[in-house]
């Protein structure tokens, strides 16, 4: 049961925020007292299906832009698949500890930014980028995608950040390219995890499919939410969460 349980959670985080549901997962398993490289394992493979599923529908109402993706998604797939070989030789309790630290990190900068007014309906190209613009989104995307291989997710709202305030990408559809990231981090961090033997493929399959559908509803809700509310809440919800685990760190 608890394994549908954080399924719903996080796929209902992943569709209404954006943000990558893993710390929920991360969270509700680990005081659990399931083992954080399997808690790892599992948050990465059903991310693929749960961002895909809240992708979808922001896609429809917004669009993508389809230049930026190269730009992203490359880098953060390598780091990814390197971030998650590192994971795996890590001792347990400095994972536990580095994800705590990584989640008030990144709730506490969405809390103190706001959504870029300015150019919300531009997309630059590639082409139209200069070189150390260029380079900050690569970087960007890859410092993502190495935080999703070493701790499960959670960085991949940092681009959707980067992308609106840098180029000034309206909100929604930077969010749309941040959750593109994450599907292709997953997908390549996962890998290693696969072959270490470390995910419960029983464990996933109990949360895939109420993951999936709570975030394909949850993302069709999202819609009629301001965007800087969305912010304020992906902030709230990760120093919660952050909260939660110093907690149990403590006993």
């Amino acid at each position: 049961m608890i394994y549908i349980i954080a399924g719903i959670v996080n796929g209902l985080v992943t569709g209404f925020t954006g943000a990558n549901g893993m710390a929920v997962v991360l969270s509700i398993l680990l005081l659990a007292g399931v083992n954080v490289h399997s808690v790892i394992g599992l948050c990465l493979s059903i991310q693929v299906f749960t961002m895909a599923a809240t992708l979808i529908p922001l896609v429809q109402q917004v669009g993508l832009a389809m230049e930026l993706i190269p730009v992203i998604c490359i880098p953060a797939m390598v780091a990814s698949y390197g971030g998650a070989k590192v994971s795996l030789q890590m001792p347990e309790r400095f994972l536990e500890v580095l994800a705590v630290v990584l989640l008030l990190i990144v709730g506490v900068s969405l809390l103190k930014s706001k959504s870029s007014t300015s150019r919300t309906n531009s997309t630059a190209k590639p082409s139209q980028l200069n070189s150390q613009i260029f380079a900050k989104i690569g970087f960007t995307g890859a410092a993502s995608g190495f935080m999703a291989g070493l701790v499960g997710g959670g960085g991949n709202i940092i681009v959707a950040t980067a992308l609106n305030r840098m180029l000034g990408v309206a909100f929604r559809r930077a969010m749309a390219l941040s959750l593109c990231l994450g599907i292709s981090a997953a997908a390549m961090g996962v890998i290693p995890y696969l072959q270490s033997g470390q995910i419960d493929l029983w464990a996933a399959g109990k949360m895939l499919i109420p993951g999936i559908l709570s975030a394909g509803l949850s993302s069709h809700w999202s819609r009629q939410v301001p965007i800087n509310r969305i912010r304020r809440m992906q902030g709230l919800y990760l120093l919660g969460i952050a909260t939660l685990l110093t907690i149990r760190s403590l006993h």
